[in-house]
């Protein structure tokens, strides 16, 4: 599928944001494996698509959990104590928010 995305687009630097947003929309996120691939397609260096993919907020590198865990941290929300919560969060299951999912089906932003 996603092959074909890459062959209407000539398999041209240019698209390749489109492309990206293919891959995504295909299997849920960008894998290192993933980007290699793109890269070796369109014949670019691999710094070159990761650049890319690490540019824009919205590619996801690694797989979203199912349930995600977030948290308000607007201005009434960090007065009311979110902060706290969140590090609370942090502590209990020893991770640190968007670096790593909780398990493989949860996720904490």
């Amino acid at each position: 599928m996603l092959e074909k995305v890459m062959k209407e687009h000539g398999f041209q630097e240019s698209a390749l944001l489109e492309i990206l947003h293919k891959a995504q929309e295909i299997y849920g996120y960008l894998s290192k494996d993933l980007l290699t691939d793109i890269a070796q397609s369109l014949h670019l260096p691999p710094s070159k698509v990761f650049g890319v993919a690490t540019f824009y907020s919205l590619f996801k590198l690694t797989e979203p959990g199912e349930h995600i865990v977030t948290g308000c941290l607007g201005t009434a929300c960090y007065v009311k104590g979110v902060e706290e919560i969140m590090q609370a969060i942090e502590r209990e299951f020893r991770i640190k928010r968007a670096r790593q999912p909780l398990t493989r089906n949860c996720r904490f932003l």
